[in-house]
């Protein structure tokens, strides 16, 4: 029962990191600051994951989900934060091929957790359907 816990709380440090990302990046973006933010947000993924967005980006989808389930322990919270971190990063992207591959890897992260979640979700629905357009745009 504590090994359970423990590994709670790191999966709940983990998501509160991904959270904390995310809101410091929409922070920085009223700030215009959001160059710092992305870089900043870079060294914490490469901190926390390994990764930076781009190389994020780079690894073949099935490898990457496997490495974020088995080895970082992620869920389905954990990988929709991510996916709208990711977004994120790709709507402020300067580069049109990295805001695809942005795109496409928060497509394969929401997909991912449409076949393996019993719950429908309208909001997760809608994402999607914004990430084909935005990569049918590119």
């Amino acid at each position: 029962m504590g090994q359970e816990d423990y590994l709670k709380r790191q999966l709940d440090q983990l998501g509160q990191v991904l959270a904390k990302m995310l809101t410091g990046l929409l922070g920085l973006k009223v700030n215009q600051s959001l160059n710092d933010g992305i870089e900043q947000t870079n060294q914490a993924l490469k901190a926390e994951l390994g990764f930076t967005s781009d190389e994020l980006a780079a690894l073949e989808s099935g490898e990457l989900i496997r490495i974020l389930e088995k080895e970082k322990g992620f869920r389905k919270a954990h990988f929709e934060k991510l996916a709208d971190l990711l977004f994120f990063l790709a709507e402020n992207a300067s580069e049109p091929v990295n805001k695809k591959s942005l795109y496409e890897k928060c497509l394969v992260f929401f997909t991912h957790i449409e076949q393996t979640e019993n719950t429908y979700s309208l909001e997760r629905h809608e994402k999607m359907q914004t990430l084909n357009q935005r990569i049918n745009e590119q």
